[in-house]
């Protein structure tokens, strides 16, 4: 099975030991980023990218860069968050067959996609797992969760509060099998 995946190890790796006091994320419907302000004058910025893996097949894995800081309406963490340890994300994607439906004039939707931790359908005509996500765990014994949204293409969401973490984390394994 293929893994796809944009944030190479060493990008990953490199995130270790960066504190972060604030982040951003458009609040409408297209937030096509997530920035992490580093308390060093740089901001990590996290974005994903659009993989054609086959015909009404694209999956958008996450990728990060780092880039200096700019003014944007960061909203404040609770204190600044010491990166520990970073956990690459993966999700099982799929595409299954859908369902005739007579009542559409024309054309209806050839196939579904799925996303989640798996495992994939019998029925699934392709299969993929993704690099989606990262949770990024602090010195405070918390975490921050960074990943490309299951639900909007280029979307990429962040969970700040224990709960949104671990609500984040539902959807993800940290294998790629």
């Amino acid at each position: 099975m293929e893994t796809v995946a944009r944030a190479s190890p060493h990008e990953i790796e490199a995130l270790v030991g960066r504190s972060v006091d604030a982040f951003f994320q458009d609040e409408g419907y297209w937030h096509l980023f997530v920035a992490l302000r580093c308390t060093d004058g740089n901001s990590l910025v996290f974005s994903t990218e659009d993989v054609g893996i086959a015909k009404y097949f694209e999956v958008f894995p996450i990728k990060v860069k780092l880039e200096p800081t700019v003014a944007r309406a960061w909203r404040a963490l609770d204190e600044p968050r010491t990166i520990q340890r970073v956990t690459p994300l993966f999700r099982h994607e799929w595409l299954e067959p859908s369902n005739p439906h007579p009542e559409l004039v024309g054309g209806g939707p050839h196939h579904v996609h799925h996303a989640g931790r798996g495992p994939a359908s019998p029925h699934a005509v392709q299969h993929v797992v993704v690099q989606a996500g990262v949770e990024l765990q602090c010195a405070s014994k918390s975490s921050l969760v960074v990943f490309a949204s299951n639900t909007a293409p280029f979307n990429v969401e962040v969970a700040v509060s224990l709960v949104e973490a671990e609500n984040a984390l539902a959807a993800f394994t940290t294998t790629e099998a």
